[in-house]
């Protein structure tokens, strides 16, 4: 596995990273395509550029109701398939208590 970085198309420019390696959510559902999360362990660092930055973590919650900006290569209209073009949605955040 590959992961890209510094582009918003999957399929030109930027840089690849190769996996070292994968954490899968202990929950993930493929069919429903449920806690699609996963931690990845690069073998080569990325390098910080104007394109390629880190994102700060919150230290807590948000409150109920906030934006949240979700990402992702997957066809929104179709949960099998995936796009080369990097989707961005802003999502109302929902606390799951």
């Amino acid at each position: 596995m590959t992961v890209s970085a510094g582009s918003n198309s999957n399929n030109r420019s930027g840089t690849l990273h190769r996996a070292d390696w994968i954490q899968i959510h202990y929950d993930y559902d493929y069919t429903l395509l449920k806690n699609d999360i996963a931690f990845v362990k690069v073998v080569e660092p990325f390098v910080m550029t104007n394109q390629v930055k880190v994102v700060k973590l919150p230290s807590a919650s948000p409150p109920q109701d906030t934006i949240a900006l979700v990402a992702g290569w997957g066809d929104p209209f179709v949960s099998t398939s995936t796009t080369n073009i990097l989707f961005l949605r802003e999502l109302k955040e929902i606390l799951n208590d």
